[in-house]
């Protein structure tokens, strides 16, 4: 039997999916859709390099939810309106 090593995804793959299919799904499930509110790709990069250790996609999605449900709480309490998060605004919404 021969072993075939399929490699993850590289960090710009990453970066594309995230932007692509990852953040609106979780800004729809999050609520902020319809609000003003987005991750720059430095907070992206951030997240894909200092808070996920896989190479795929699953722990990015969950951690891009979780910065999400921050900023949704701050949505909620007033705090913010609209936001862009960016990598200096990540580890306040974790």
């Amino acid at each position: 039997m021969e072993m075939i090593e399929i490699t993850g995804y590289t960090q710009e793959e990453k970066l594309q999916i995230g932007t692509r299919y990852l953040l609106p799904r979780q800004l729809e499930r999050t609520g902020l859709a319809d609000r003003n509110v987005t991750l720059t790709d430095d907070a992206l990069r951030l997240l894909i390099g200092g808070y996920t250790r896989e190479s795929g996609v699953r722990q990015l999605e969950r951690t891009i939810g979780s910065v999400l449900r921050g900023v949704a709480k701050d949505v909620a309490t007033g705090v913010l309106s609209d936001a862009t998060v960016d990598a200096d605004d990540v580890e306040g919404h974790l």
